[in-house]
């Protein structure tokens, strides 16, 4: 999948607030039989992947230089959803900063919370350094559940 935007794209948190939102998205999509097309070993399929991440680089190229669409794109409508943006936008941003008030309340009025917060810190500190990540302590304890157990 091949992912771009027309015109520019917002690079930070500012932009974004500022409201610099790109005009639309556009995708392309191509699927791959995994028995035909991708190869099997290992120095194959490398190079298949990168071959497909030059044909996303020329992909992108073209779409900024062909009236911000990908080559061999069918023309399409546009949907219509461009006017509601503004509103989900905003919408967004009221339930965060909502969100945030309201944890600043929770934080003041509970020291539970604070003791629950550093706990959760100091346990993810632990398994950053034991596992390199929580995900990896997952999936480690995953494989080993799933070689002691039978079927």
């Amino acid at each position: 999948m091949t992912i771009a935007y027309p015109g520019s794209f917002p690079q930070t948190e500012r932009q974004l607030v500022a409201g610099n939102l790109p005009d639309g998205v556009s995708f392309h999509i191509k699927r791959y039989l995994l028995g035909s097309d991708v190869p099997e070993s290992s120095s194959g399929v490398e190079t298949w992947l990168r071959s497909r991440w030059d044909e996303k680089e020329k992909r992108i190229e073209q779409f900024h230089l062909s009236c911000s669409r990908f080559v061999g794109e069918p023309l399409q409508a546009p949907i219509g959803l461009t006017e509601w943006v503004p509103v989900y936008y905003y919408l967004s941003i009221a339930f965060w900063l909502v969100f945030m008030l309201l944890m600043v309340v929770v934080y003041a009025v509970n020291s539970t919370m604070w003791w629950l917060s550093i706990a959760v810190s100091v346990f993810f500190v632990i398994m950053g350094y034991h596992y390199n990540g929580f995900e990896y302590f997952q999936a480690k304890y995953s494989r080993s559940q799933d070689v002691g157990s039978s079927y």
